[in-house]
């Protein structure tokens, strides 16, 4: 019996498809853990915002230092490391 060499055409195809599949799912990852850094930073945003306004609100000026204080820190820290994850994420 001669091989005709349609199984090594299936084959070829489906190490493609399969390759191109694996890319849209790191892509698709990619995009979500994106998505991801970026709410969170909303989010600590919104948060430290929320405090101010409190902290106008109340009057008591080292509640309005404190927070002024843990939002440079946290931030700062944070800025890092959504700096690095968008980094391995892009």
């Amino acid at each position: 019996m001669a091989d005709t060499g349609k199984n090594t055409t299936v084959i070829d195809g489906s190490v493609d498809s399969d390759a191109n599949v694996a890319g849209r799912i790191v892509s698709v990852v990619k995009q979500a853990g994106l998505y991801g850094v970026e709410t969170y930073e909303k989010s600590l945003e919104r948060s430290f915002g929320f405090q101010k306004k409190i902290a106008g609100i109340t009057g008591v000026k080292p509640y309005g230092t404190l927070v002024e204080t843990q939002e440079k820190v946290v931030m700062g820290v944070s800025g890092a490391a959504t700096n690095l994850l968008r980094g391995v994420l892009s």
